[in-house]
């Protein structure tokens, strides 16, 4: 629930003139999100995802912050056919194909490790 709080809170739009690049609230979530992570010895990985023009807004921005304060991060590149036309977000294509992205980072970067003899997964130590 905390985290959740924090979110709501800080991602809420400024009410004044929408300011380009990554906003400061932006900046303050994500920052007590690594924090939040950090004291509790726990990886936090962010997902990038694209609009339906397939661009990352402030794409260089966030990862020169994200490389900066050593955030792990990653992109998830869905096709169109994954996007429901009428307001932006993925359909159930769009959704499948985004787990095997998480799926697949996790795997390629050894995040989490099966604990023998079980399907669930279990933070490497």
């Amino acid at each position: 629930m905390h985290i959740k709080s924090l979110i709501n809170r800080s991602f809420r739009k400024p009410r004044q003139n929408k300011k380009e690049g990554i906003t400061q609230n932006s900046k303050s979530a994500i920052t007590k999100m690594k924090k939040l992570c950090d004291d509790k010895n726990i990886d936090l990985t962010i997902m990038l995802i694209p609009d339906l023009h397939m661009k990352i807004p402030y794409e260089e921005e966030f990862k020169h912050f994200f490389e900066g304060h050593r955030i792990n991060y990653f992109k998830a590149m869905i096709p169109r056919d994954g996007y429901f036309m009428t307001d932006g977000h993925w359909n159930s294509k769009g959704h499948l194909l985004a787990s095997e992205i998480i799926i697949q980072h996790i795997k390629d970067n050894e995040l989490l490790v099966p604990e023998s003899g079980s399907k669930i997964l279990k933070k490497q130590e």
